[in-house]
């Protein structure tokens, strides 16, 4: 403060009419900031001392704002100084909470701004020039530094200017340089600058210049001879009476390049900028609610405006596009190395018609001519152009009041500005930079601002301030219910609700019918239950609602019970044992949420307590539906939350767990009294929000719902955690025998680690004796699961291979043998396992048994109306029976207490039911993969204490577990390098009937390697690379250094970086290739092998060698191999397809990049993997909807069998039909319609419209069927509907496809039913 006040002088700075333009308003805005680990984060003293330094290098911040005959000075007096506002506060709130809330306004107990949106007097009766506010968040977890500045003294560039320097002069004195050793920079304050770099010609005004800087107006008059601080109380005043709401929405790159590329393919615009694009997409947004106000507030906008001249004729309407003069004048940008930091932007009016602006909503030609409109006027902004308008301004300074005026009284507008390109996140401090920076949460009407955006964001953040009732009808427009398709288990009547950030949960309370069940914080909403008399749609069109989605059932994922004896070999393969043993890590320390169906908190291996001191289990409770209190104890009545406990924690001797010593919580979430297991979104959530608040490290989560899209709320809520920096575990599902993309949700979720089975490598189970002509046989089987009867047989029982009335041995029609009193020996294939059975059963079989058609054995289930039992066993040994049986009298028995230990042919490998990816947008799921198939783990003692359970719910437990040893051993290794670390570490699975490794669709980055996680010395970003879109096509020689080949190709980028402190490290790459998958047959159909065998096919089909272009490749690299201490290095690397397969045949690829690294004195290389997987061929052009030749869409009767004749149809009130459709890919858009006899759309179906519909699964129903009847909706919240004359009609299907437009009609693949008639 001292050297300060040595140094200041006294000066006067006359502005002029470039400052006045926007005096009307601040810049405020909040950065955030989190504390990376530091005791000395952004401390009191460091911070306030570079302020005050940074101040020395701009005085005029600490002048007086002066107005002498309308025309404005800053006069700096150092005998009487005007400091800036400079304040500090602790807040109660950790930065994690914050950041969870994605740094929403209300996610601070008391606001961090602590001006208005106008500048305004302070406590000293002058507006401060500067206001800052230091709020430090608990525990010094972070900072909220909130800095304002008037736009008298600055404009956006000197505002971002003023804070960068700031930043930087603490950088330096917190890196311990003097402070008189800092070179001072010299900033220019004096406006005549900007007169000098006007050129001497000028372009006349247009007509909308002329009428807002040179025409007058009473209400000008008035502003203008107002003083600075009443002219802000005035504001101040108007904007309490007209309060704006602010929201901050998010445009995605992809967006703005789909907009972009339509206006320039229009014709209308040879090109356009990305602003163009936004400024259009605002002025759209805005014009649509300000049309829609009320009839009250025209009348007093008459009133207002009758004291102006109007600016704009009747409908139509103004966006002020604010342009910074500085690129504009060379002269200006010359002035390098000084910087010239006042007000140099000015307004550019753009007029549209209020009509063209609203249809531009739902027309492209009208999107295009607005954006057009846009750059046409931007591009005439000239210097000359602005020499006009600097003229305009000093030959009548008070103009800048009535173009004030006309602003104000002009609600059919909205001013645009452009934060994003002045750098506010190289604002970092000295301790990284800002995460998040955000303006105020309430600012003026009809203002918006296009937001900077962080490093790790795409697109752009828009900044909108209107008034309450336009923003209500613009975010109820963007509320949308969500329509699940008719196979998703929802519960009735009952609604998840998402809120926007300033919305509060009493506006959906005070809603008549509605009864809110449960609130939730991180995730801003509330569960609802809604009487029959309300619709969903109501809830959408509540104030501040932002989506509704129908209270989706989740499933445990998990698959039949065996009985497994064997534990430690886990841990050697995954190396977990060598942590304990070598490492001494056993989860000390470490705080993990599991949400599952409760635990067994008497047994002896899981503490045998319950919250007591020393206990494991420290947090938990019950979220169930049954639950009377969250703080009932989660016991569990299930077993399956026991059973993941013990694979995670347990101690005892029978059962090690991989972090036995971690503290563990439980949070029930599904109820004892269902009949089935199963839970809801409303439970998921508030037991994911309570693990949160309790400080989990890591959530561990074994269930799911077929979804399969990102958007859905429980994986929306998860990946918010996970940007908190929780380790979200998520099982990826168990419809393998579906095929590809069967990942489930919340598993898709962003960033989540999602978790693939690997089959355990032994299996200790009930095993049969056949006795045949050469002797006993020990048979080990996987029982059929329940309602089956238990497979005993406690005699010897003859067997048979009967076949069917086709001959086939298979058998899938009616058996031709008499098997009374017999068991049935049937081989896998051609028809489900409930078919087999069931024809045995009905040919007088007492059992059957099934063997397989492939290597490896799969968990069977029957149909209910199965009787006699059932068992599975493999392949060889269904042969040797079924030889037996050719060759004499072959007999079983089976008695329940007979175990035996057997090596598992599958083990190690991939689990059969284990869901593959991609992600509906060919991301690349699971992770990671874990042991999962026959796991022995604890069990509710009531339910025998131990057994074995086979589902990717135990795969996820498994990684939980480890993912806390690797955090007791690096304890500030974040949830991002925690991903990393799992996939790059982890080991490719090898595949013995193709001689390469499992696709990374099915393993992800392999089997999961936790020793060498924890010791890893490299991180590589990405750790997998996603080729998720269509095709790049690249043709060209690519000059490699491996060489040479005519391909299309995908670049990628990789950067390694060595964290090792003291030696240098050396890289060498590798490629592995992995199988390619299919789900379709050559002629397009989905693969009768999978129908049958639910097996896919694969590439290569066996090992013997295959053509090396029928294998994708990694043709190149680029970069240093040779990497410093602490040092990075890029590597580009060339991946090229297998383009010798046929496109036809819808192939998915995949493989290994593997770099070896060695360090410096080592011998030993370490291996590091990056998975990539992508489509051999275009995604666009697939079809979505399962082919013809299978007979799908159909039209149905009542018992969902095809109707032959469709023209002869005639539906009445008393005919149920239904359209059946089956969906070979995930959706976007599904939308069935009706379509009259003149080829008009009159509605939707019921339940005919759905968005993000996973694609069908073969283990559930093989169609979705939608009634078609009378009934019809017009819009897709299903909330319009009428009734149809009758007629002939028929049904109109479209389906969008992958990474299609929805405003593109040529993106959707389209079905038309033949006509049918419509009864009286």
């Amino acid at each position: 403060m001292d050297l300060f006040l040595k140094n200041i002088k006294s000066q006067t700075y006359a502005l002029n009419g470039w400052d006045f333009i926007s005096a009307f308003a601040n810049i405020p805005f909040t950065f955030y900031f989190k504390n990376p680990g530091q005791s000395d984060f952004m401390s009191s003293s460091l911070l306030r001392a570079s302020f005050l330094r940074t101040l020395q290098e701009f005085p005029i911040m600490a002048g007086h704002l002066v107005v002498r005959d309308t025309r404005g000075y800053i006069v700096v007096d150092k005998n009487n100084l005007n400091m800036p506002e400079y304040a500090e506060s602790q807040s109660c709130i950790d930065y994690k909470f914050v950041e969870a809330g994605k740094f929403s306004w209300d996610a601070l107990p008391h606001p961090v701004s602590t001006v208005t949106a106008v500048p305004s007097k302070g406590a000293n009766r002058n507006i401060k020039l500067v206001n800052v506010n230091v709020v430090r968040l608990r525990n010094n977890s972070g900072v909220a530094l909130f800095v304002n500045m008037p736009h008298y003294v600055v404009d956006g560039y000197g505002y971002a200017v003023f804070v960068r320097r700031w930043a930087e002069v603490c950088t330096w004195m917190h890196d311990d340089t003097y402070e008189n050793e800092l070179p001072l920079r010299e900033f220019v304050f004096d406006r005549a600058v900007v007169r000098d770099a006007m050129p001497t010609d000028m372009l006349p005004l247009d007509d909308a210049c002329t009428r807002m800087y040179e025409k007058t107006s009473t209400m000008g008059h008035l502003l203008a001879w107002m003083s600075p601080e009443t002219r802000g109380d005035v504001l101040i005043t108007g904007t309490k009476l007209m309060p704006a709401n602010g929201h901050i929405f998010h445009v995605s790159r992809n967006t703005i390049n789909k907009l972009r590329s339509r206006v320039e393919q229009s014709g209308l615009a040879r090109r356009v900028s990305d602003n163009d694009v936004l400024a259009a997409m605002i002025s759209q947004c805005v014009a649509q609610g300000v049309h829609a106000k009320s009839r009250t507030r025209r009348m007093f906008s008459s009133l207002v405006r009758s004291l102006t001249r109007p600016l704009l004729e009747r409908n139509n309407f103004l966006s002020l596009i604010i342009v910074d003069a500085r690129p504009r004048l060379e002269k200006l940008m010359q002035m390098a190395p000084a910087q010239y930091v006042g007000g140099c932007i000015t307004g550019v009016p753009v007029i549209n018609s209020t009509h063209s602006l609203i249809a531009a909503a739902s027309s492209d030609k009208q999107f295009s001519s607005i954006a057009s409109s846009v750059r046409s006027v931007v591009d005439t902004v000239s210097d000359k152009y602005m020499s006009g308008i600097d003229n305009a301004l000093n030959r009548n300074p008070a103009c800048f009041a009535h173009s004030l005026a006309l602003s104000i009284t002009t609600p059919e507008k909205v001013i645009i500005t452009n934060q994003s390109r002045f750098g506010l996140y190289e604002c970092d401090f000295g301790f990284g930079a800002p995460k998040w920076i955000a303006p105020m949460a309430t600012f003026l009407t009809n203002f918006a601002s296009v937001l900077p955006v962080g490093p790790n964001h795409d697109g752009y953040h828009v900044y909108l301030s209107v008034e309450k009732y336009v923003m209500n009808d613009i975010l109820s427009n963007g509320a949308r219910v969500v329509q699940y398709p008719s196979h998703i288990r929802v519960k009735r009547n009952s609604y998840i609700v998402q809120l926007y950030p300033t919305a509060q949960a009493r506006c959906v309370q005070a809603i008549p019918g509605i009864q809110v069940s449960r609130h939730f914080d991180m995730f801003h909403g509330v569960a609802v239950s809604i009487g029959d008399s309300v619709h969903p749609s109501q809830v959408a069109n509540i104030e501040g609602v932002k989506a509704v989605w129908p209270n989706r059932v989740f499933s445990l994922q998990y698959q039949n019970k065996t009985t497994n004896g064997s534990g430690e070999y886990l841990h050697q393969a995954t190396r977990v044992h060598q942590a304990h043993t070598e490492l001494g890590l056993n989860g000390t320390g470490i705080k993990i949420g599991i949400i599952d169906t409760g635990v067994d908190y008497t047994h002896p291996d899981l503490g045998a307590c319950w919250k007591t001191p020393n206990c494991p289990w420290q947090y938990g409770g019950s979220y169930a539906s049954d639950s009377l209190s969250p703080n009932d104890p989660p016991m569990d009545c299930m077993g399956h939350g026991t059973h993941v406990s013990g694979i995670i924690a347990s101690r005892g001797d029978r059962v090690k767990g991989v972090a036995p010593q971690a503290t563990l919580g439980m949070y029930r979430v599904f109820t004892c009294s269902s009949e089935s297991a199963d839970t809801n979104d409303a439970n998921v959530i508030a037991a994911m929000e309570a693990a949160f608040q309790d400080g989990h490290d890591i959530i561990s989560m074994s269930l799911g719902s077929e979804t399969a899209w990102e958007e859905d709320p429980v994986a929306v809520l998860a990946s918010k955690f996970v940007d908190a920096g929780v380790v979200m575990v998520v099982a990826n599902g168990n419809s393998g025998a579906s095929g590809l993309l069967t990942a489930s949700t919340p598993a898709v979720g962003r960033n989540v680690i999602s978790v693939g089975s690997v089959d355990n490598w032994n299996i200790t189970s009930a095993h049969a004796i056949f006795t045949t002509h050469t002797g006993q046989h020990s048979v080990l089987f996987l029982p059929s699961a329940a309602p089956a009867p238990p497979f005993i047989i406690a005699n010897n029982t003859l067997v048979v291979a009967p076949t069917d009335n086709t001959g086939s041995a298979l058998p899938c029609t009616n058996i031709t043998n008499d098997l009374s009193g017999k068991v049935a020996l049937i081989q896998r294939g051609e028809c489900t396992f409930s078919e087999k059975a069931l024809n045995a059963q009905n040919a007088g079989a007492v059992a059957v048994v099934i063997y397989n058609n492939v290597d490896g054995m799969v968990d069977m289930a029957f149909d209910s109306n199965i009787l006699i039992p059932g068992a599975f066993i493999s392949m060889n040994d269904g042969r040797m029976v079924e030889e037996s049986i050719r060759s004499g009298r072959t007999l079983v028995r089976a008695l329940e207490s007979d175990l035996i230990t057997v090596p598992s042919p599958s083990g190690g490998h991939m689990s059969a039911f284990s869901s593959l990816g991609p992600t509906a947008e060919l991301g690349l799921v699971p992770l990671i993969s874990a042991p999962g198939g026959n796991i022995l783990s604890t069990y509710p003692q009531s339910m025998g204490s131990y057994t074995s359970l086979s589902g990717t719910s135990m795969a996820a437990p498994y990684v939980a577990g480890a993912v806390a040893l690797l955090k007791q051993a690096r304890p500030d290794i974040t949830a991002t390098h925690i991903r990393e670390l799992l996939v790059t570490t982890a080991r490719p699975i090898a595949d013995s009937s193709t001689g390469l490794v499992s696709n990374p669709y099915s393993s992800g980055g392999g089997l999961i390697n936790i020793y060498d996680a924890i010791r890893a010395r490299a991180r590589i970003d990405p750790p997998l690379l996603s080729i998720n879109n269509t095709r790049r096509e690249h043709p060209g020689p690519i000059n490699s250094y491996i060489r040479p080949i005519n391909a299309y190709w995908e670049i990628h980028t990789l950067a390694i970086q060595n964290t090792d402190s003291a030696k240098s490290m050396r890289i060498s790459l590798a490629h592995i290739a992995a199988n390619s998958l299919t789900m379709f047959d050559k002629n397009g159909t989905l693969s009768q092998q999978l129908l049958t065998n639910q097996t896919m096919p694969t590439w290569p089909t066996n090992t013997s060698p295959v053509p090396a272009n029928t294998l994708p490749q990694v043709l190149g690299i680029r970069g240093n191999t040779l990497v410093r201490p602490g040092q990075s290095t890029n590597i580009t690397v060339f991946i090229a397809p297998p383009l010798g397969l046929p496109e036809s045949e819808r192939w998915f690829y995949g493989g290994f990049i593997n770099f070896k690294l060695t360090w410096d004195g080592e011998s030993t290389a370490f291996s590091h993997v990056v998975p990539y997987a992508g489509f051999n061929g275009d995604m666009r052009k697939l079809s979505v909807l399962a082919s013809a030749p299978i007979g799908l869409p159909f039209l149905a009767d009542s018992e969902l069998e095809p109707i032959e004749n469709v023209s002869e149809l005639t539906i009445s009130a008393d005919t149920d039909v239904y359209l059946a459709v089956a969906l070979d890919l995930p959706t976007r858009i599904f939308a069935a319609s009706i379509v009259d006899a003149t080829n008009t759309t009159r509605g939707y179906l019921p339940l005919g419209y759905s968005e993000y519909v996973g694609r069908t699964l073969l283990d559930e129903a093989p169609y979705y069927t939608i009634p078609v009847n009378r009934t019809v909706f017009h819009d897709t919240q299903m909330t319009n509907s009428s009734e149809l004359s009758a007629g002939s009609y028929h049904v109109h299907l479209k389906v969008l496809r992958p990474f299609g437009d929805p405003a593109r009609e040529s993106d959707f693949q389209i079905w038309d039913s033949d006509t049918f008639k419509l009864g009286d």
